[in-house]
């Protein structure tokens, strides 16, 4: 994460720098993130970025942190709120709720895909705390479920929030290599599988 030195700045001067992450990360993944390329558009001496940054593995973080919490506030009116709505259902809505930030924030949307396919992604402690959250959260939601009868009882909570973590992370990797009606697409895939998840795939007599 940054250093002081960074929150200190300016606001226009913090919003300029973060600009220039933010165009860098969405064309580069993180093994290939160029500092200079960051530090021309911010119009900042290379100096004054590693009074900042330690290197491109704050900027990873940051940016992971940064784009987590833009996301969080999005989301934070459904998960405040009171309701007995079913886990599937609540699940849908935060997914749709996700879409619905990505096409409100396209350049983050790009970030966000090229951090996702970066091995240094799959490898970082910093994101798997991230993501140990997120099935803490589905987890949870389960659980929940699970002692109103809604859920079977012998279902695994942990496995089911895993498989459903990475099913979403696999299935936006796919559509957006694809890139054709992204986001139509990729409702109707993330609807489909919360349809199977809820009937099952044997043929109902």
């Amino acid at each position: 994460m940054p250093f002081d030195t960074f929150y200190r700045l300016k606001k226009d001067k913090q919003m300029r720098i973060i600009d220039a992450i933010i165009d860098e990360m969405a064309l580069h993944s993180y093994e290939h993130i160029t500092i200079s390329n960051i530090v021309r558009q911010a119009n900042i001496p290379r100096g004054s970025f590693y009074q900042y940054f330690s290197g491109t593995a704050d900027l990873f973080e940051f940016m992971y942190h940064y784009i987590a919490k833009l996301k969080m506030a999005y989301m934070e009116p459904l998960l405040s709120r009171n309701e007995d709505s079913p886990f599937l259902d609540r699940f849908l809505e935060l997914y749709m709720l996700g879409i619905q930030f990505a096409k409100d924030h396209p350049r983050l949307m790009a970030v966000g895909q090229k951090m996702v396919v970066s091995d240094y992604y799959k490898t970082n402690d910093y994101i798997r705390k991230g993501n140990d959250m997120a099935i803490s959260l589905f987890q949870s939601m389960i659980e929940s479920d699970q002692k109103k009868g809604t859920i079977r009882p012998e279902i695994d909570p942990t496995l089911l929030a895993k498989m459903l973590l990475e099913t979403l992370t696999r299935l936006s990797i796919d559509y957006v290599d694809q890139n054709n009606d992204l986001f139509n697409n990729l409702e109707k895939a993330v609807r489909q599988m919360v349809d199977i998840l809820k009937k099952g795939i044997e043929p109902h007599v």
